[in-house]
């Protein structure tokens, strides 16, 4: 049990599933450690502060934020609509082609 509280200590040690078994049977304490293991060693405000440099020297980079962006709105919009579409399906017992809005009242 020694040996698993000095890798707890060591800033660059991966969860292992051993240790994240053993860590759920504290109840929490497995996500509490994965979360410090996270933010010792992925620099998260780094990476924020290297992309708003970015964006802020070349205009370019926030055309292509936006590009992103708009895109990730699309595909979110594509899969809601499909989601409704397949809901509506299962509820009303619609064919594969009909939609609700064709049906006769």
């Amino acid at each position: 049990m020694s040996e698993l509280n000095n890798q707890d200590q060591r800033p660059d040690a991966s969860p292992s599933p051993t240790r994240h078994t053993l860590a759920m049977s504290g109840g929490g304490r497995a996500w509490f450690r994965i979360t410090r293991w996270w933010v010792a060693n992925v620099p998260l405000g780094a990476m924020l502060v290297r992309l708003r440099t970015m964006v802020r020297r070349r205009e370019s980079w926030l055309v292509l934020l936006a590009v992103i962006a708009g895109a990730l709105a699309g595909l979110m919009v594509l899969i809601l609509r499909e989601l409704a579409y397949r809901l509506q399906q299962l509820l009303y017992n619609l064919g594969p082609n009909q939609r609700l809005s064709a049906l006769d009242q």
